[in-house]
């Protein structure tokens, strides 16, 4: 929220249209992610439900009180990371020769638990996928699992030095 009335004022039309621009990728990340498990025409059925899902989500809250895109902040920012982190996990799966995107992945799961702590929870399923993922190197192992660790926490040191406390401190409490 911060990010987005920094960027954008006060104006409730303008927060919305912002969020709606930036939510918009959602769809095009669940492509990529079909795309890349399967096929071109799986990643765009993928999208479409997503997009429709979003959509239906929407025209149903006139009616019942469900979470959709158009309410600041639900849980699609955390949906949104989600998709980018299991998008970076399997790209990394099929190419284990660049770390760089454990590293992204280990990143944006970072943000996303920063926006909803319960994303916190994916982060010890990302060190059994590095240990599953290399065959016998116990010492890059070691090594890929901590740097994940340390990038994990370094995406969310902004909550850390604005508050003056540890950042284990904002998982801590939820849990």
């Amino acid at each position: 929220l911060f990010v987005l009335h920094s960027l954008f004022g006060q104006q409730y039309d303008h927060l919305m249209l912002a969020q709606a621009v930036l939510f918009a990728v959602f769809p095009a990340l669940v492509y990529l992610l079909g795309n890349t498990l399967k096929s071109r025409s799986f990643g765009i059925l993928a999208a479409t439900i997503t997009a429709l899902v979003g959509f239906n989500s929407i025209l149903a809250s006139i009616s019942a009180d469900v979470a959709n895109p158009k309410q600041m902040l639900t849980d699609f920012p955390t949906a949104i990371g989600v998709a980018g982190f299991t998008l970076l996990c399997i790209r990394w799966w099929k190419h284990p020769g660049r770390p760089s995107l454990l590293f992204w992945a280990a990143g944006v799961l970072g943000i996303a638990a920063l926006v909803r702590t319960s994303a916190f929870g994916l982060f010890p399923l990302l060190l059994l996928f590095i240990w599953f993922a290399i065959p016998r190197a116990w010492t890059s192992k070691l090594l890929l699992s901590a740097l994940a660790l340390i990038v994990f926490f370094a995406a969310a040191l902004p909550w850390s030095i604005h508050h003056d406390r540890f950042v284990g401190d904002m998982y801590s409490v939820t849990f």
